[in-house]
């Protein structure tokens, strides 16, 4: 069916799991409105989600936890498409019930499951083998006018408070965990990762990693700024 043409969650739907791409001007209708207005610059793609939720589960995923997940649409989308089990972190309150709300539109609750809180509420880490971080924490460094809104804090001294527990988290993650950065997440992987995957995402870097054996905390660490990221590394837009 053609996009222009669809027009409820069960068309969305079915479009999704035939493998049809929906553009997100059609999906985001099913947001409440200032969400909508804020899907261009805060929430990750239709068409990311889908190929997020193909890589995780090729690499076989089941249980994938999303850092500061929104509204939902890579939780909701990546369980419907891939069929596997979505957990959304998110500190807004409003957000989490948008997102919740989002999953029992599309009939996946069953699938999804979204938590309020920040790395703080990190939930057990050997739960899940595989992460996405879509630059969850670069709205701290915004100017104000930018911050999606003032509900929670944001601040550069945040931004680096969350930076420091992410690096810590990736470094005890279990062997074989499967990390998708999409725009990086603004701090650094220990050495024990693998970069797997590695494509542009429209402009931004879509990159795919997998832990090895835990390093120890005076091995070298992988900047996604470093040699080992030059543009030589990452394939044409999909």
């Amino acid at each position: 069916m053609p996009t222009d043409l669809i027009d409820t969650a069960d068309e969305i739907l079915e479009a999704l799991r035939d493998g049809q791409r929906v553009e997100d001007r059609v999906f985001d209708r099913l947001l409440p409105m200032p969400l909508r207005k804020a899907s261009y610059q805060y929430w990750t793609s239709v068409r990311v989600a889908t190929r997020v939720g193909a890589w995780l589960r090729d690499g076989g995923a089941r249980r994938v936890l999303d850092v500061g997940s929104g509204p939902g649409k890579l939780c909701v989308v990546g369980a419907i498409t891939a069929r596997i089990e979505f957990v959304g972190l998110e500190h807004r309150a409003h957000l989490v019930e948008a997102a919740r709300h989002l999953a029992t539109t599309f009939g996946v609750q069953h699938r999804v499951k979204f938590i309020q809180g920040d790395l703080e509420a990190f939930p057990d880490h050997d739960a899940f083998d595989a992460l996405y971080l879509y630059n969850p924490f670069g709205e701290n460094l915004f100017l104000p006018n930018d911050h999606l809104d003032d509900t929670v804090e944001i601040s550069r001294a945040r931004f680096h408070r969350e930076i420091r527990r992410l690096e810590t988290i990736l470094m005890t993650l279990r062997p074989g965990t499967q990390v998708v950065t999409h725009n990086g997440f603004g701090g650094r992987f220990p050495g024990s990762y693998t970069l797997e995957r590695s494509e542009r995402a429209g402009v931004n870097p879509l990159r795919l990693w997998r832990q090895g054996e835990r390093p120890s905390p005076d091995d070298q660490y992988w900047d996604e700024g470093a040699e080992a990221l030059r543009d030589g590394d990452i394939t044409e837009p999909y």
